[in-house]
């Protein structure tokens, strides 16, 4: 049998190919490395689609922000209900469309917890309504707990990623002095905590399996795309990945590769696997 890695980009332009002007975004990678969940609106409107680089499937209708739960089992993604209010939902990840469990109104970006049992998320704070924090709540959505307050209706929050070892929760934080995001990282046990910053510019943070380091995009003009760039969380030394504008890196739990989207300059985006050292640049998807 190859290697999980093997098998995802083995034949990708064969499987994967969609028409022009296609977004493919937010990848999440299966627990056994050996599928992709990622939004896609080849359809139409944006579902939640998965490939392992010789098939694609769509798992559910109407949704974004695709979360593989570490069991496997399961993927929590972003859907709106009849009055657009968009909530995290659950779906079983072996199924096509398959029944959906709703656990949280008025929030995105779910982020599993290493053990399956929680979700961190984005909602408005209890503080300031207009504003968004970092929350989380148990996996059937009880016991929601805030752990980073907007102060004001100008102050977002967003893009939590539960560390590995499951005491951290690192998210983006609004930066105006940069024009853009940074990193923070919180204990995932306090309650409005004290943050650590990782890096004062950077968006959507993505995990090492070790723990060790973080990969996100940096946006000069404090839109979406940007090169990735490489942390270490420890000395907080900031490496360049890609010189291509790029979003939503994903890890692999091996480690051995970096999931991203990247725009082309049709308009159209397609996702692409990286090593974390800068190597070996594959296209996932082709529009």
């Amino acid at each position: 049998m190859l290697p999980a890695v093997a098998v995802l980009v083995a034949s990708v332009a064969f499987a994967t190919q969609s028409t022009a002007g296609t977004s493919n975004l937010e990848p999440s990678w299966s627990p056994d490395g050996r599928w992709i969940a990622f939004a896609s609106d080849r359809g139409g409107s944006f579902d939640i689609w998965k490939t392992d680089g010789l098939r694609v499937r769509r798992v559910a209708r109407d949704g974004e922000d695709p979360a593989w739960s570490p069991g496997g089992d399961r993927i929590a993604f972003v859907a709106e209900d009849a009055r657009t209010v968009p909530s995290i939902c659950t779906t079983p990840a072996s199924g096509t469309d398959g029944p959906r469990r709703r656990l949280a109104y008025y929030a995105f970006e779910p982020s599993w917890s290493p053990d399956g049992r929680h979700l961190a998320f984005v909602a408005p704070s209890d503080g300031c309504p207009q504003g968004l924090g970092i929350w989380t709540m148990r996996d059937d959505g009880a016991f929601k707990r805030q752990l980073v307050e907007s102060g004001d209706e100008f102050t977002d929050y967003a893009t939590p990623a539960w560390s590995p070892d499951g005491k951290q929760v690192a998210y983006s934080i609004p930066n105006s002095d940069a024009g853009e995001s940074g990193i923070d990282t919180i204990a995932a046990t306090a309650t409005r905590g004290a943050p650590r910053k990782i890096s004062p510019a950077g968006s959507e943070p993505s995990w090492s399996p070790d723990g060790r380091e973080l990969v996100f995009s940096k946006s000069p003009h404090g839109d979406r795309f940007g090169p990735l760039f490489v942390a270490d969380v420890r000395t907080r030394h900031v490496r360049q990945l890609t010189r291509m504008d790029a979003a939503g890196p994903a890890w692999s739990p091996g480690g051995k590769r970096i999931a991203f989207s990247a725009m082309a300059r049709d308009g159209s985006v397609d996702l692409y696997l990286i090593n974390p050292d800068g190597s070996h640049l594959t296209r996932l998807t082709r529009t």
